[in-house]
């Protein structure tokens, strides 16, 4: 028997019988059971589709952000090669020595980053295809870095480049050539984003068995407007990546999706869209606010897509709730005058409302609970009558009450009687005025104060 879901075929279940027929609950059960485990399966399928979608998404945005950042740092020292080349081809005869050289030294300098460039690339590719070898030796730690300020000498040639050496012999097992390069490009780094004259430290110390290696330079740093972008990106690209996967799972599994309108699905589906076409098209090439817009377009869509379920369900039970009253109108000469008036202006305003195509949520949960509490305020005018001559037992109780009360207070103004029953007399006096503000909050309830 096949474990299938529509034409896709998970798995086959063979079941030992013996030659025995399966019956036709006990068949119907295991069809059931396979059709369960057709669905988990196709889920769990879906749910790595989905996870493979969305870091293959993630890895072209890496790649495409790469290739851009790439491009640009290709394009700068290629017009300065370019231009000054064409410059000594065209002006060699016409300037100094001085001038010449200097040209000399900018070529030659554009030259070593773009080989420091490319050969960056090579590591990422290499690392990317899993060919990268690592060739670990036992070096000392200062050779390293004195090897890296060596490609770095014209570069930095207008900074301070100061290395604190110890007295410390530090011996690390590393590749030499990849721990020297990733020291050029940090140091580089700062040469490039700081000022001229200003001052780059590189320290080393011994920590435990570790060595912490320390680049520091006294340039301006990152900007708090530009930290707030780059933390700000970062957050809404995660938020963004992390709502297009909920949104999958939204889709197909969560019942508010499948019981919403189509203009509300429409809405969803068309927001979800634009979220990936952003996500897909890098920071570099988005207008200020695009992530924030799509993030928020698609919350949005999806609060819709709640609210519109909600509001036909509360429509629905309006209607259910309108449905069950029709008894209490064909019956209403049997309720008393004022309560049916209220029941009757409830009704009336849940069915204008019902009716209204713009009724909102608010409303219609609103009518469903005045709508409750006037049937449930309705009274029989049978009722009514023994609940009235009830009152008039009780006001005439509390009177009579009211009048012991007094004459009890009046029997303490004498000294023998207070002297021998004064507490019991204080004692009843106390229940009593009890008894008369319970009466009172009664008989004030129904207007008979």
């Amino acid at each position: 028997m096949a474990i299938r879901s529509k034409d896709n075929v998970y798995g086959v279940v063979g079941i030992a019988i013996n030659n025995e027929d399966l019956d036709v609950f006990e068949n119907n059960l295991v069809l059931s059971i396979l059709g369960e485990c057709a669905l988990a399966l196709e889920k769990e399928i879906y749910s790595k589709k989905r996870q493979e979608i969305y870091l293959q998404a993630k890895n072209e945005q890496l790649r495409s952000n790469l290739l851009r950042s790439i491009s640009h740092d290709l394009r700068t020292p290629l017009t300065s090669i370019s231009g000054n080349a064409d410059f000594l081809l065209s002006n060699s005869a016409k300037i100094d020595d001085v001038k010449r050289q200097e040209l000399y030294n900018n070529i030659y300098d554009d030259s070593m980053w773009l080989i420091n460039l490319v050969e960056n690339i090579l590591f990422i590719t290499r690392i990317e295809n899993k060919t990268m070898k690592i060739n670990l030796q036992t070096e000392l730690l200062d050779d390293i870095i004195n090897e890296a300020l060596k490609h770095l000498y014209r570069r930095g040639k207008n900074h301070h480049i100061v290395f604190e050496e110890t007295k410390d012999i530090m011996m690390v097992k590393v590749d030499a050539r990849l721990l020297v390069q990733v020291f050029i490009n940090i140091i580089d780094n700062a040469i490039k984003y700081t000022p001229k004259g200003s001052t780059i430290t590189i320290s080393a110390k011994i920590k435990s068995d570790k060595i912490e290696v320390s680049i520091a330079d006294n340039g301006q740093g990152i900007s708090n407007e530009a930290k707030d972008k780059l933390d700000g990106e970062s957050v809404d690209t995660e938020t963004l990546a992390k709502l297009l996967m909920e949104s999958q799972d939204f889709v197909r599994n969560d019942s508010n999706y499948k019981n919403a309108p189509k203009d509300k699905k429409d809405l969803y589906d068309l927001a979800i869209t634009n979220g990936y076409l952003v996500f897909n098209k890098g920071s570099n090439k988005l207008s200020e606010g695009e992530y924030e817009k799509a993030v928020a377009d698609i919350r949005e869509a999806r609060e819709a897509i709640i609210r519109a379920v909600k509001e036909n369900a509360a429509k629905e039970e309006l209607g259910t709730k309108i449905k069950e009253t029709e008894e209490i109108v064909k019956n209403k000469d049997k309720y008393t005058e004022n309560t049916y008036k209220m029941f009757d202006l409830a009704l009336t305003s849940a069915k204008s409302i019902e009716n209204n195509p713009n009724s909102k949520l608010e409303e219609y949960e609103e009518s469903i609970k005045s709508l409750k509490e006037a049937t449930e305020g309705l009274e029989l005018k049978e009722d009514a009558d023994k609940i009235k001559k009830a009152l008039k037992e009780l006001k005439a109780a509390k009177e009579e009450h009211e009048i012991t009360v007094k004459a009890c207070k009046m029997l303490l103004n004498y000294p023998a009687i207070e002297k021998n029953n004064g507490d019991r007399i204080r004692a009843y006096l106390e229940k009593s005025a009890k008894v008369i503000e319970r009466a009172n909050k009664i008989l004030e309830h129904y207007g008979m104060n």
